[in-house]
């Protein structure tokens, strides 16, 4: 049974059956719905579990007005549900009687704000942090403390970030513990390929996914790219490092070639003729290599104290500025280094030179050997114009002289001409110099002239290696006058003894 009464102190009142409470009252301002007192425009009071408000229909909405215009909606069409702000202001959706979150009038979403500044903007704390790029879509502040972003996905799948264009949605990204780097992080670019990693140990590898050592780096598609390239800030400075055909090659400046290379039979330095100019012949270096004082010594960085060998660069910066750098360390202090490289370059170039020494001491040898040929030839020209002459006096006097006779004796080998002999020293007395004729038979194997003082004291032994005739110069210094005896020793005997007198200077 359903009532209807009406109570001018409390409205319109509707009952059903015979409650003692009023199940709809109707006020002039207020409208309360199983509330006899309603403090609200509209009060509901609804039993636990109970389906409070129902919008039926294709398009149920519900309407905001002020009296004159229509402020938003909240309705639904179709599957869609529409919630709007018809004017310049922003939708706030709070929670602890405070707006927690923000739909700006420009549809900037504000979580922690009222007044995004981005399309997604998420602050922790009461001031911001700093100011945003112009192109930032989406920012995450924390005021203080420590802020991260934390993608969690299950065991033996891969997280990350990925970056897109409207051509693809992933043409780079970051990820976390792909099947081929597990646990690592791999760094991806242009198609989303994997240029850089960070494995689970911590080794870095560019271009491969697998690196072996902490920083592997390997070419693209298997060529001879550059690898690694250092530049001096400020500079034009700039040093790059590959593997080249197999070698490891240092370029300067971007340089096509090589200026030094590493390969496994010794390292190289560029040299070619086409990378020089100004080449000119080098000083001479063999009279400088005694100004070189190789020392031993121990290096003051070197906690081991161990005895190392080499080169003082002060000494040789005086000879061989060449091979010697002044450069600053990391604390502007001056020092000097030595390029013991170019050393070989100067033992090779005094070997040349003392090659050219010993060739022209040879030459000078060969020379002086002629000249002394052609004394001995002269010698012996002189000795047989001389034996002719004293045979012509001899023959005058035997023809002038009376009752002259001449009888000659010889035995087998001086008429073979066998027969050694040691002539009178010429001229004797003497001052300076004197010479000594004598003839040493082919069958003596060992011959020598033997020189003694006035005392009877040896004072030289002078070997005889050539067979025949044969000329000895004797010079004297510092020493006394007086008569010397010299011999002439055949196979260890004294075939024969003559003096010579030394006279005052």
């Amino acid at each position: 049974m359903l009532r209807l009464i009406l109570r001018l102190s409390l409205g319109i009142m509707l009952y059903s059956g015979i409650t003692a409470s009023a199940q709809v009252v109707l006020k002039p301002t207020q409208i309360g719905i199983n509330e006899n007192n309603p403090a609200q425009n509209v009060s509901l009071h609804i039993r636990d579990n109970f389906e409070s408000i129902r919008l039926d229909g294709s398009s149920p909405f519900i309407s905001f007005y002020n009296g004159t215009d229509y402020r938003g909606y909240l309705y639904m069409t179709g599957d869609q549900m529409y919630l709007y702000n018809r004017k310049n202001g922003s939708i706030f959706f709070g929670a602890n009687n405070a707006a927690k979150m923000t739909i700006s009038n420009l549809g900037d979403v504000g979580i922690g704000t009222t007044t995004p500044n981005v399309k997604l903007q998420v602050r922790e704390g009461t001031v911001g942090v700093g100011n945003f790029n112009a192109n930032t879509i989406a920012a995450f502040e924390k005021s203080s403390g420590n802020g991260y972003l934390t993608v969690l996905t299950g065991s033996n799948t891969e997280s990350g970030l990925l970056f897109g264009d409207e051509s693809s949605g992933q043409r780079g990204g970051i990820v976390y513990n792909n099947a081929s780097t597990a646990d690592g992080l791999q760094l991806r670019t242009n198609g989303n390929f994997t240029r850089m990693v960070i494995d689970n140990v911590g080794d870095v590898g560019i271009g491969t996914t697998n690196p072996i050592r902490p920083l592997d780096v390997k070419s693209r598609n298997g060529g001879d790219e550059y690898g690694i390239r250092m530049e001096r800030a400020g500079s034009a400075v700039s040093w790059e490092m590959s593997l080249f055909q197999g070698e490891f090659n240092f370029f300067y400046n971007g340089g096509i070639t090589p200026v030094a290379v590493i390969a496994t039979n010794g390292t190289y330095s560029g040299s070619d003729r086409r990378l020089k100019k100004n080449i000119r012949p080098y000083k001479k270096v063999l009279p400088l290599l005694p100004a070189l004082h190789i020392s031993t010594f121990e290096y003051t960085a070197d906690q081991e104290a161990k005895p190392s060998l080499g080169l003082i660069a002060q000494d040789v910066a005086k000879v061989y500025p060449e091979i010697v750098r002044l450069a600053p360390n990391r604390a502007g202090e001056m020092y000097l280094s030595l390029d013991y490289s170019k050393t070989g370059v100067l033992a090779l170039k005094a070997l040349q030179e003392l090659q050219e020494e010993r060739a022209a001491e040879a030459l000078e040898k060969e020379k002086l050997q002629a000249e002394v040929q052609a004394l001995q030839s002269e010698n012996r020209e002189l000795r047989k114009r001389l034996s002719d002459i004293e045979a012509a006096i001899a023959r005058l006097e035997k023809a002038t002289g009376p009752n002259t006779q001449e009888v000659l004796l010889e035995g087998a080998d001086a008429a073979s001409g066998t027969q050694p002999l040691l002539h009178q020293n010429e001229p004797n007395p003497f001052t300076g110099l004197t010479r000594i004729r004598y003839f040493i038979p082919e069958r003596v194997e060992k011959a020598l002239i033997q020189i003694a003082g006035p005392d009877g004291k040896v004072l030289k032994r002078i070997p005889i290696r050539e067979k025949g005739e044969g000329l000895l110069n004797v010079e004297t210094r510092s020493l006394s006058t007086g008569t010397y005896v010299y011999s002439l020793i055949l196979d260890g005997e004294v075939f024969e003894s003559r003096r010579m007198v030394l006279g005052g200077r």
